[in-house]
């Protein structure tokens, strides 16, 4: 697999993504069903930071593990459409940055790292995958606490 087929994957999980986060007025931006739950907003940001994690930790600087300061990150305040602009650009920047790689490169393994030890780089992608799929469940599940059906995110 190369980085054209993984780009293409991953546009395909940014459109899924965003048929789901279709259902949502910006005034959505700021429910949360339940006190200390993130925000519509914050959890699509929160999407859009752990792409950029994932993109980091396999591909730059490594994983950032200073979670607390990730998380207080994600906690400030931001707009629906400001968190989905960030989400659509990171899947984007992703997408360029891996489209050009070669099987080869793609299957280079991680250095040591306390994520996924030494596999091959490309298992980033599934992980990535897992982590999006969860989480535009759990705004599926909110659009519901609206009152609003959430979009087949298959869809064209």
């Amino acid at each position: 697999m190369d980085g054209k087929i993984v780009a293409d994957n991953m546009r395909r999980e940014k459109k899924c993504l965003l048929n789901v986060l279709s259902g949502f007025k910006p005034e959505h931006g700021e429910f949360i069903p339940e006190e200390g739950m993130m925000s519509v907003a914050q959890q699509i940001r929160h999407i859009a930071f752990t792409v950029k994690w994932f993109r980091e930790g396999a591909f730059g600087a490594g994983f950032n593990m200073d979670f607390e300061a990730l998380e207080a990150e994600n906690r400030k305040e931001i707009s629906l459409a400001d968190a989905l602009a960030e989400v659509a650009r990171e899947y984007d920047e992703f997408a360029a940055y891996v489209e050009p790689m070669s099987e080869t490169e793609l299957m280079q393994p991680f250095p040591p790292n306390p994520v996924f030890g030494e596999i091959p780089r490309i298992a980033v992608f599934s992980a990535q995958m897992d982590h999006t799929a969860h989480h535009r469940g759990s705004l599926a599940v909110y659009l519901r606490l609206l009152g609003i059906t959430p979009k087949m995110p298959y869809t064209k």
